[in-house]
């Protein structure tokens, strides 16, 4: 797969999760979340994401230790002392630890940019996601955890990107 499909297919992922965090806001029946509801729900996806992540990184790194056709969105410390969740792609392993370029723009990363190399552990990874051979979006826990709240005709579009299981099928 070439540079510019690869890049194509991290945008359409980077896209479709942006838009679920984006637009949800009502749950089908019109009933709008509250704020601990959809905490609990991703703090719950979060945590279904970093016990598939070792199974996601035996799947996406290649040989050379990169995952290309993929993303990992991390917690990165802020001067601030919070954290800022960015995603991160492509990354890969070099000498046990994790690294990857910042596939957006921070807001409170200070001193920090679009296409930064930055050093990660595998306990900030809060998500993952990459499209399987069937161009479906895989993991992608937190848009998983959000679609319900989006009103019908964008829950079906998104339903129809996202896999059935966050986790693929492997034989």
């Amino acid at each position: 797969m070439n540079w510019i499909w690869r890049g194509r297919l991290a945008g359409l992922m980077l896209l479709a999760v942006s838009f679920v965090a984006a637009n949800a806001g009502t749950d089908p029946t019109g009933r709008t979340p509250g704020p601990d509801d959809t905490a609990a729900r991703l703090d719950r996806a979060s945590a279904e994401a970093r016990l598939s992540l070792p199974d996601f990184l035996a799947l996406v790194i290649n040989r050379r230790g990169i995952a290309s056709e993929a993303a990992v969105k991390v917690a990165m410390p802020t001067p601030e002392g919070g954290t800022e969740e960015i995603w991160i792609t492509p990354f890969g392993i070099r000498d046990g630890d994790l690294v990857g370029l910042l596939a957006t723009q921070p807001e409170h990363l200070h001193g920090r940019l679009r296409y930064d190399t930055v050093v990660f552990r595998r306990d900030q990874v809060r998500d993952w996601s990459y499209i399987g051979g069937d161009g479906r979006i895989y993991g992608s826990f937190a848009a998983r955890a959000l679609v319900a709240d989006l009103g019908l005709p964008r829950n079906a579009a998104m339903r129809r990107l996202l896999s059935d299981s966050p986790l693929p099928v492997t034989r």
